[in-house]
């Protein structure tokens, strides 16, 4: 009896130990990539089931997309030159992304949202260059980033009829990233030292996120409306790693990657995200959870236990 009761207790121990330590640690990796191109990403979940991301081609020209099922819808904005990214999307079928339209060296990034087949520009402010839209919820509400007229970057958030700039107290640069249905924000900010922090934004109030390992770049991308938040973080190498916070932090890689970027985390806790393998090769990926034993999986296995010790000892006692 005592061994057994010694079995008990490191099983149940052993059990809730792995359960806080590796819960949101065990995932699928599912790869995504587009017929023939060179690179995909995977930007980003629609609540309706679809995916939107982008691919670049063997010409080196990126091109949005729209993924249901296994069915690509492709798209470029009217006047991109070369480059057109889909970063988020809603059950309405808005999107929203980056194009570039170079009027010379460097190339100017501009925000756009996409209804339909209708395009329209996001300019959050007069004189506002270098738009970026980077995700969109169900209430058709738009976060992203600009550069004023002395090239600070600032977030902003759009509610479809007004634009309001984000920037954390005391940052130097701050960029809007993810936005949930109840107009939570994440994204990431630079302080006076040069580094760079990620952000919840929820309320008005602002809480600072920091990965363990990270060396001085951590970004916050998505969140859902639990408040779970997936992103990114630099370590010592300057190796990209992904991570989801939920209180804790978990890293997330690819296996096999040598890189890694989660860019969005949907309800039901499946990441979307980067990695490029071993070659060198960027590939899109959704990892889902998967579930750990609950409870009563432990109370049948232990029941399953006893019953083999019991009839073990029936087995093998001496007459």
């Amino acid at each position: 009896m005592k061994t057994s009761m010694c079995v008990v207790v490191a099983f149940f121990s052993a059990y809730f130990t792995i359960g806080f330590r590796f819960a949101n640690a065990n995932y699928t990796f599912q790869t995504i990539d587009y017929p023939a191109s060179t690179s995909t990403d995977i930007n980003g979940f629609v609540p309706d089931g679809k995916l939107v991301g982008d691919y670049t081609d063997a010409g080196g020209v990126t091109h949005a997309f729209i993924l249901d099922g296994g069915n690509y819808t492709v798209f470029d904005h009217p006047s991109a030159q070369g480059y057109t990214s889909a970063n988020g999307g809603n059950s309405a079928g808005q999107v929203v992304g980056l194009y570039y339209n170079p009027a010379g060296p460097p190339p100017v990034g501009n925000a756009y949202l996409r209804s339909g087949n209708t395009f329209t520009e996001l300019v959050p402010f007069a004189g506002s260059a270098f738009a970026q839209a980077l995700s969109i919820n169900e209430a058709g509400h738009v976060v992203g980033s600009y550069r004023d007229g002395s090239g600070t970057r600032f977030g902003f958030h759009y509610d479809g009829s007004q634009y309001e700039t984000i920037s954390v107290p005391g940052s130097t640069a701050t960029v809007a990233m993810g936005i949930n249905d109840v107009d939570d924000v994440v994204g990431n900010y630079v302080t006076s030292d040069g580094v760079r922090h990620g952000f919840i934004r929820s309320q008005g109030s602002y809480t600072q996120l920091d990965a363990p390992g990270a060396d001085g770049i951590t970004v916050a991308q998505g969140i859902n409306e639990a408040g779970d938040v997936a992103g990114l973080f630099f370590d010592a190498n300057g190796t990209s790693h992904g991570f989801v916070y939920n209180g804790s932090y978990t890293v997330i890689d690819v296996l096999g990657s040598t890189w890694t970027e989660v860019y969005d985390i949907d309800a039901a806790g499946r990441l979307a995200g980067y990695y490029e393998d071993a070659n060198g090769q960027g590939h899109g990926f959704v990892a889902t959870p998967v579930p750990e034993p609950g409870i009563g999986t432990v109370m049948l296995g232990l029941t399953g236990f006893f019953w083999y010790r019991r009839n073990r000892r029936g087995v093998t006692k001496k007459p």
